[in-house]
């Protein structure tokens, strides 16, 4: 069945992590700690209520948060996720250029339009901060999304076809 527009696509930022050691030292590649998992247990939950029994493809940053974030969230559709360094704009704590790494996300979106009904993109808070409202003014539901809230473990449902978008924070 070739689908014509992606019907759903849902942008999450990774759970809480914990950036240093026992030691004090920072952290490379941070892990959930236990409230970033329980946070993201309970997101995956919500997320059911808006994407419903279909399988969405799953799409992570390649850093180790991200991707534990994206495996929660797969296991609870009972699906696998695929990882992907785009979605990760930074490195040993050198930011990257978010363009590049934005152009790469929208480039994605656009080719599995034709592929998948739902996509989950996994990333980190810049992208979570301006890809939902440059994709909402892409399908007429934008308007300034930009600087709203975005913590740890929340996401933005985007549903193309009726052109909404609805933040989702598990209590």
């Amino acid at each position: 069945m070739k689908i014509e527009l992606i019907k759903n696509l849902v942008i999450v930022r990774h759970g809480l992590c914990t950036d240093f050691d026992e030691k004090g030292h920072f952290l490379q590649e941070p892990a959930l700690n236990l409230e970033g998992t329980e946070r993201v247990r309970k997101l995956a939950e919500l997320l059911v209520s808006f994407i419903g029994t279909k399988i969405p493809f799953i799409l992570s940053s390649s850093a180790l948060r991200a991707r534990q974030s994206a495996e929660i969230i797969a296991q609870r559709f009972g699906t696998t996720f695929d990882a992907s360094d785009f979605l990760w704009t930074g490195s040993g704590g050198k930011v990257l250029g978010l363009d590049e790494h934005f152009e790469a996300a929208l480039k994605v979106v656009e080719s599995a339009e034709s592929q998948v009904e739902t996509l989950v993109l996994v990333a980190h808070q810049e992208c979570v901060q301006w890809f939902p409202e440059f994709w909402g003014k892409k399908i007429g539901a934008g308007r300034n999304w930009a600087n709203s809230e975005i913590s740890c473990a929340t996401a933005w449902f985007i549903d193309c076809v009726a052109k909404t978008m609805k933040h989702i924070k598990p209590s």
